[in-house]
């Protein structure tokens, strides 16, 4: 019989925007953070980053509905020596990163007490580092100048 699975609280490390990252660098920041904030593995899921087309479509997408100029991706494009056309995939995936950040890491936290203990710990971190921690249904960032409590409050128990 398989195990059975525990509710979990589902969030998402992402990068600030104005930064360009390694294609590893979710990976490699897994390891830190796992090891440096004693979490189990499976709490802590670094993601690769690959460019798609997927990138190039909602990059035209947001050109289209005039989110983006298409004057600033040509500029950044030119002067970050990437190819300029908008079906890029590597230059639309690496505007899109510098303009919006991108994501680093799943977070998996068991609905628990332990489960708030890894969230504290990994909130205390990012904010230290310069991350955003999103919940996973909103593209907004958690306020990590709000108690920490109240940030607990709010992700666990939708208050």
């Amino acid at each position: 019989m398989g195990k059975i699975l525990e509710k979990i609280i589902e969030l998402e490390l992402h990068s600030l925007p104005g930064l360009l990252l390694s294609q590893d660098f979710g990976k490699d920041v897994r390891e830190l953070v796992v090891d440096e904030l004693e979490l189990p593995e499976e709490v802590f899921l670094g993601l690769s980053y690959i460019p798609s087309k997927t990138h190039a479509a909602n990059l035209k997408t947001n050109i289209e509905r005039g989110e983006i100029l298409e004057i600033d991706y040509y500029r950044f494009c030119k002067s970050n020596n990437l190819a300029t056309e908008i079906g890029n995939i590597i230059s639309a995936a690496s505007f899109l990163e510098y303009q919006y950040g991108r994501g680093i890491a799943w977070l998996h936290l068991p609905y628990n007490d332990s489960g708030v203990k890894y969230f504290r710990k990994i909130v205390q971190w990012a904010k230290k580092n310069n991350y955003c921690i999103q919940d996973g249904n909103n593209t907004w960032c958690l306020n990590f100048d709000a108690d920490i409590n109240d940030l607990v409050d709010l992700v666990y128990y939708g208050k």
